[in-house]
């Protein structure tokens, strides 16, 4: 199936967050809302392979505050690192 990256976002925010996910293994990840201009983070759960949550943005603050938001800190958290 062919589609666009932009097919492929408006669907994901469509979703329903599932709140079920436990979040002791957690993945970061920044995504672009619109190339070269808008940015936001995507967080993953490892373990259900569900998308816990996406940020307006891809400040390291921003992250932070959601992870202190959290009843209990993630036990892991993986990240994946922009090419320099």
């Amino acid at each position: 199936i062919n589609t666009s990256g932009d097919t492929i976002l408006r669907r994901l925010r469509a979703m329903p967050l599932e709140r079920a996910h436990r979040g002791n293994i957690i993945g970061v990840d920044d995504f672009a809302f619109r190339r070269g201009q808008h940015y936001g983070t995507i967080i993953v759960d490892h373990e259900s392979s569900g998308v816990m949550d996406l940020l307006p943005d891809r400040s390291s603050a921003t992250v932070q505050a959601w992870i202190a938001a959290r009843p209990v800190a993630p036990a892991i958290v993986t990240r994946d690192r922009p090419e320099e």
